[in-house]
């Protein structure tokens, strides 16, 4: 996914999407994760 100057296709709408990397939710995620880990470990 983090591919210098990759291409990334999203397949969750029909036909693929061209999706930039800021915009993954895996990025958004962890992102979110690493600046308040507190927010996500108080739902264990």
């Amino acid at each position: 996914m983090a591919f210098p100057e990759a291409t990334i296709f999203s397949f969750d709408t029909s036909p693929p999407t061209e999706v930039a990397y800021d915009e993954l939710e895996h990025v958004s995620l962890t992102k979110a994760f690493l600046n308040n880990p507190q927010s996500f470990l108080r739902h264990l």
